[in-house]
């Protein structure tokens, strides 16, 4: 299945995008398709409903585990947990790629998307979890 979107691909990628190269695993496998893009937006819309909880929320905790994957990137994935139309639940928000391991990294990370990405209130946060 070919993509219809080769000149917005081509697009994207002089403005700077990365996004759609990691997407291109194999010749038969380039994932820009119409419909996997329309489920990457449906996706976003997701996670936008999820934030918008969270930001409502009293109180907030946020929960992390570092991995290095199969080619040795260091990523950071962040899950978050809040009340959420009376009920407790806990969601995947974001993997982040991190340089390396160091509680430094880390913590610069986590402050980076509570603070810019997702834009939570830190004085909200109840708790924190990690390995």
């Amino acid at each position: 299945y070919a993509t219809t979107y080769p000149h917005l691909l081509a697009l994207m990628e002089n403005l700077g995008c990365t996004y759609f190269k990691a997407l291109n695993v194999g010749r038969n496998a380039q994932y820009t398709s119409p419909q996997i893009v329309n489920e990457f937006l449906e996706v976003s819309l997701v996670l936008e409903d999820v934030l918008d909880d969270m930001r409502r929320s009293s109180a907030f905790s946020i929960m992390v585990d570092e991995s290095t994957d199969v080619s040795v990137l260091k990523q950071l994935v962040l899950y978050g947990r809040a009340v959420a139309g009376g009920k407790l639940k806990t969601r995947f928000l974001k993997i982040v790629d991190i340089e390396d391991g160091k509680a430094t990294t880390i913590v610069d990370a986590i402050t980076t998307y509570l603070h810019e990405s997702a834009e939570f209130d830190i004085d909200r946060l109840s708790s924190f979890g990690s390995d």
